[in-house]
């Protein structure tokens, strides 16, 4: 079930649906210089899929990046109780059941991971990984990808929001999520300035290469 993209790199797929849309999900692994792993988003944790993670090394981190994806970090964290995990701020009011041990932000990720915090998108409030060694971009719900959407109740959500079988920034969620366009603005700024070239989404396809100008067209509107 893992792929791997590149060097210390990998994601694994989850058929999830949601409200009758096949968005699917996707978790992506990083190791870290110190050896250790990062399960950004965790999807289903199967016994196989555990096996072939623990083959790649100690799982340390959880992340739940935004205040939607994390649904199963409590069965990833129950299955490595010894990795510590992040959730925003208000995932544990949401989430009472959930031991979150650091608020998700910038300043408390692990050594090799940059993150940006966009502030001014209430409900998401999403912090999106950068992974220097591969140029790689991790985010979930800002930009989707879906170059070939399953069934038709998907297409049409897709094709009412202008992103049926283009990448770019859902109607609904710039509609409902993006609150405060000046602080949403910096924060996208501080994501362009970082030298991403590959963009893994949560939802839709990867982006292997040419990630930065997608990511900066998707967001164009936003003055």
């Amino acid at each position: 079930m893992l792929t791997q993209l590149a060097e210390a790199l990998w994601v694994a797929h989850h058929p999830h649906t949601f409200i009758g849309l096949n968005f699917g999900a996707r978790m992506t692994i990083i190791k870290l210089p110190d050896g250790s792993l990062l399960l950004h988003s965790p999807i289903p944790i199967t016994d196989g899929l555990a096996a072939d993670i623990d083959r790649l090394g100690a799982v340390r981190h959880l992340i739940a990046p935004n205040l939607f994806h994390h649904l199963f970090i409590g069965d990833a964290a129950a299955r490595w109780p010894e990795a510590t995990v992040y959730g925003p701020e208000g995932l544990a009011k949401k989430r009472p059941d959930l031991t979150i041990d650091r608020t998700l932000s910038p300043e408390v990720l692990p050594e090799g991971i940059v993150g940006v915090s966009l502030a001014g998108m209430a409900p998401l409030a999403e912090t999106v990984l950068f992974h220097p060694p591969s140029a790689t971009l991790v985010s979930c719900d800002l930009v989707l990808n879906f170059t070939a959407p399953r069934g038709r109740w998907t297409k049409l959500y897709l094709s009412l929001n202008g992103i049926n079988g283009t990448p770019g920034v859902s109607k609904l969620v710039a509609t409902t999520a993006f609150k405060d366009h000046a602080a949403i603005r910096k924060g996208l700024d501080d994501i362009l300035a970082l030298p991403f070239d590959r963009l893994i989404v949560s939802h839709g396809d990867v982006l292997e290469s040419g990630g930065h100008p997608v990511f900066q067209e998707s967001f164009a509107w936003l003055k």
